[in-house]
């Protein structure tokens, strides 16, 4: 995007960014911001800011008086760039950071502003990515080793031509000096005067619990004490040796009921004492506190089997054409309809449940567009993302565990595959370089074939010629069609494949916008609990959905239930459990013997017998189909359709087959007419773990230095470093990148360093690894991350680790 001509005037502003030197402490941290104004002879203001703290920011003179003129006031870096280790001048290290500027619209113009530091010979110019701008702040990346400590350089912000687009300060960037050496300790002072006694402090706080004591002889037996007045309940005592027997005290007067005390550790088992004299029936004392959990018992008789659950709900597909009688029931207006009849497992058989059919109309066609002219083919589309997961089936009985197989041989080694073709998509917007003219003026896309080169080992691209790379330009949006009827919510459809590319057609005259069609049904599905308002008694005790349909409001543009009804909403229950086995007779009270020592685990009970095998339920297969594939509906033209069969499990050959072909078998899904974009939905949800060390040993054997324990996502952007020093002589090291998942090690990053050192100075490598992991397992995985490190032979220390994980439900990888 050119700047076009920048009306601005010479309002000197500059920003003094100060970079740390790599290993020296900065305490006062972040940036050093330095504002001139005019006159040009100006007060300098240093103003020192901590690092990753809002930006230092005041009003400036603005260039116009227009109401969207665009103002910069300040700019922060999100951390210090640190010299470059190598360099004898002063030089940055190549090391990227965040430029974060404030100021004011931003967005005047509606286009994504342009940043541009430098000008003429040295200029760097930056787009913000989505979401890292708006009207009052841009986010931009910047390389460190771009810039010179010793250098000045205009910094632009640009959203179109003319003075109310433009805007420009002037920045420096400057080294961070080393801190200045402590001062002295001052002298110690005289002795203060005794000051006065102060009021008496409050009381302290119960004291930590004392170690246990040792144990003591045993004591004469005492005469007996007057009674005493009601304790508070003492701390928990740690667990006290075995006593000696004592003799036998004379009974004491009845003690008031003391309270409760705390839970004691369970003691040895007691020498049986001599029997007591009988003393006087005592109150009732306090509750106690739930005994220690008991010694296991003797295996219980197995219970009865349980009883088979009760099926569950099923659902049937009927196609009601227009000519069809009971086609004025449907409410659509065009095409053929769907009936959905809940269904109820019946003397071994599916039947209708007499609930009214939910209908499933297709959407009302728009005024159709002109037809543009047919393009030569394309190359093919990637693969579309997964649909939805499907509804999941009845949980199967346990099976009885097998018998664990021996190991097999490991296989030998195939023979190297070889390299398959790759792409590389770029998108391009008016004004980038490559931008195709006749893609004029919305962004398209330039695809690149590419090959593995055997040296690096990597993809390349392919020579540039007529058909590398190739163009696909944004189309020309069309006339909205009309809204169709409201329908019930379909099943998310695959992907289809990428159309052939045409060539460019001639530009049509743009019809008249249609009418705003009618919105479709939606669904909406709630789980509840035995207990939660609306749960249907006829499920318990077990959860149940209760399945609401819905429909667009107009006023606030959003789904709302349909009214309630008979019908609304339809309830699914969780098949009931089989009923428990009958308990046994209790026995007799026994009467209370002496605690005795823990007993021995007791043998694990038979295993009770497998319940009767369940009625196996319905299912159903969808296939996508394509005008001209076989069995493609005409009434789906132009789009792809589903083909929706229902399936059984033949008892022969256990495995799912079809239903018979027939009216209502399959049925199909046409698919609709695109609707407008749905609102932005609520942030995602994003998981993020952190780990460091100090310092860590390794040796020659290959060990973990850093290690982190993630889950809850689908994939996980890793980035770890450590540093490591090299004396002279001492060997290479090999630091490695892998995840655990489920005791299988996938190696992500490797780096093999040698450095060494001179006869005076040990020299220091850092090690970073970085990549990205997808569990098998998806989100209920469990994964382990380590960095693990190994030496050629020897033993060292390294220091500073550090690893970052960053949860992304979905990763795309380019």
């Amino acid at each position: 995007m050119k700047l076009g001509s920048i009306g601005w005037k010479e309002t000197r502003t500059s920003f003094l960014f100060t970079f740390g030197a790599w290993g020296v402490p900065m305490p006062q941290g972040g940036h050093t911001m330095r504002r001139l104004r005019r006159p040009l002879v100006a007060a300098v203001l240093g103003v020192m800011l901590p690092a990753l703290a809002p930006s230092f920011s005041r009003a400036q003179t603005l260039d116009t008086s227009a109401r969207i003129q665009v103002a910069i006031s300040s700019a922060t870096l999100d951390d210090f760039c640190p010299p470059s280790p190598g360099a004898t001048g002063p030089v940055f290290d190549a090391l990227t950071r965040t430029l974060t500027i404030y100021g004011q619209n931003f967005n005047n113009s509606g286009a994504i502003p342009v940043v541009a530091i430098g000008m003429g010979a040295f200029q760097k110019s930056y787009m913000p990515a989505t979401g890292q701008w708006d009207a009052n702040q841009i986010n931009i990346p910047i390389n460190c080793a771009d810039f010179s400590p010793a250098g000045t350089y205009r910094l632009i912000v640009s959203t179109g031509q003319g003075a109310p687009y433009n805007d420009g300060i002037t920045v420096n960037f400057s080294l961070r000096g080393k801190n200045g050496i402590n001062g002295q300790n001052g002298a110690k002072g005289d002795t203060g005067a005794t000051g006065l006694q102060g009021p008496k402090g409050d009381p302290g706080a119960t004291g930590l619990k004392g170690d246990k004591g040792d144990k003591g002889d045993p004591g004469t037996t005492g005469a007996q004490g007057p009674k005493g007045d009601l304790g508070a309940a003492g701390l928990k005592g740690d667990k006290g040796d075995k006593g000696d027997l004592g003799a036998i005290g004379p009974q004491g007067p009845k003690g008031a009921t003391g309270a409760t005390g705390l839970k004691g550790d369970k003691g040895d088992k007691g020498d049986l004492g001599a029997t007591g004299a009988q003393g006087p029936k005592g109150d009732p004392g306090a509750t106690g506190l739930q005994g220690a959990k008991g010694d296991k018992g003797d295996p219980g008789l197995n219970g009865l089997p349980g009883q088979n659950g009760q099926h569950g709900k099923g659902f049937r597909r009927d196609r009601i054409q227009p000519s069809d009688p009971q086609y004025a029931l449907t409410g659509c207006e065009q095409g053929a309809a769907i009936a959905i009849y809940a269904q109820q497992f019946v003397n071994g058989a599916w039947v209708d449940d007499g609930t009214a059919p939910t209908y499933l109309c297709r959407g009302k066609d728009g005024a159709a567009g002109q037809n543009g002219r047919d393009g030569a083919a394309g190359p093919n589309g990637q693969n579309g993302k997964d649909g939805n997961p499907g509804v999941p089936g009845q949980k199967g009985d346990k099976g009885d565990k097998g018998d664990h197989g021996d190991k097999g041989d490991k296989g030998d080694k195939g023979d190297h595959g070889q390299h398959g073709k790759g792409v590389r998509k770029v998108l391009v917007k008016p004004g980038d370089p490559g931008y195709p003219t006749d893609c004029t003026p919305k962004p398209a896309f330039l695809v690149y074939t590419q090959h593995v080169d055997e040296v690096s080992n990597s993809f390349v691209d392919d020579p540039l010629g007529t058909d590398n790379p190739t163009v696909i330009c944004h189309g020309k949006d069309g006339a909205a069609g009309a809204d169709g009827p409201k329908g019930d919510k379909g099943d998310h459809g695959d992907k289809g494949d990428h159309g052939d590319k045409g060539d460019k057609g001639d530009h049509g005259d743009k019809g008249d916008k249609g009418d705003h069609g009618q919105h479709g049904k939606g669904v909406r599905k709630v789980l509840v609990k035995p207990g939660d308002p609306g749960y249907p008694i006829d499920c318990t005790p077990k959860p149940a959905f209760l399945v609401y349909t819905q429909h667009v409001d107009d006023v606030s543009n959003s789904f709302v239930d349909d009214p309630l009804g008979s019908d609304n909403p339809t309830v699914i229950c969780h098949g009931k459990d089989g009923a428990a086995g009958v308990n046994g007779q209790k026995g007799d009270k026994g009467d209370h013997g002496d605690k005795g020592d823990h007993g021995d685990k007791g043998d694990h009970g038979d295993k009770g017998d497998k319940g009767d095998h369940g009625q196996h339920g319905k299912g159903v297969r969808k296939v996508v189909v394509k005008p001209g594939d076989p069995g493609y509906p005409s009434d789906c033209t132009p789009k792809p359709a589903f083909l929706v069969y229902t399936q059984h499990v033949d008892e022969v050959t256990s495995s799912w087959v079809d239903d018979p072909l027939g009216t209502d078998n399959p049925t199909f899904i046409c698919h609709g007419k695109d609707g407008k974009d749905g609102k932005d939905g609520n942030p995602g949800k994003a998981y993020g773990w952190h780990k460091k060390f100090g310092a860590a040993p390794i040796s020659s054997i290959s060990s973990p230095v850093l290690s982190q324990v993630v889950s809850g996502t689908n994939s996980y952007m890793i980035d770890a470093k450590l540093n490591a020093p090299f004396a002279k002589g001492q060997s290479q090291i090999t630091c490695v990148l892998v995840a655990v998942e489920n005791g299988v090690t996938t190696e992500i990053d490797r780096l093999d360093t040698l450095l060494l050192g001179d006869n005076t100075n040990v020299a220091k490598g850092g090690v970073a690894l970085e990549g990205v992991f997808t569990a098998a397992g998806g989100p209920s995985s469990v994964v382990t991350i380590n960095v693990n490190c190994a030496t050629g032979g020897d033993t060292r220390t390294v220091s500073n680790g550090r690893i970052s994980v960053v949860g992304v439900d979905t990763l795309v990888q380019q």
